[in-house]
């Protein structure tokens, strides 16, 4: 898939907004691979050696502000200035993992019921309810509103 990704790239007719897309597909495809690199049971990771409750692999991230881009999709967002998108990813335990991420290509992923908000991945946004739980989204619904916090 990132070979793909390099060829399109490669491409002298592509405007910088499609480049811009391809960029942040590179980054997305990166932090999947660091997020498998630090897969973890019990509490500890299995890819860590015998440093098993350290985390293996970080990146550091640029977070100055980039150009914002208009895509069309309503769940694209973005963060002006300071601040992070928070995913939520769950291990076979049900233990949940909390990561952070400016890249904001979202869409809702749809089981028989509802719906939630996920990155790229299917990793599901930080959004919660009054009660706290993960926002499930009903099928009939007819707008999302998105505020500052």
């Amino acid at each position: 898939m990132t070979r793909t990704i390099a060829v399109q790239a490669a491409n002298g007719t592509l405007n910088p907004q499609d480049r811009e897309i391809l960029a942040s597909q590179v980054e997305n495809y990166l932090e999947e691979m660091v997020g498998n690199g630090n897969i973890s049971y019990a509490g500890k990771y299995l890819f860590a050696g015998t440093q098993t409750l350290t985390r293996l692999f970080a990146l550091e991230k640029e977070t100055s502000q980039s150009r914002l881009i208009r895509t069309g999709n309503p769940l694209d967002m973005a963060i002006e200035g300071e601040g992070y998108f928070q995913l939520v990813k769950f291990d076979d335990e049900g233990h949940e993992e909390i990561f952070y991420t400016r890249v904001g290509n979202c869409h809702i992923e749809w089981d028989e019921e509802s719906g939630r908000i996920v990155n790229s991945q299917g990793i599901p946004l930080l959004v919660t309810d009054e009660d706290g739980e993960l926002l499930e989204i009903p099928r009939d619904y007819r707008a999302i509103e998105i505020g500052q916090d």
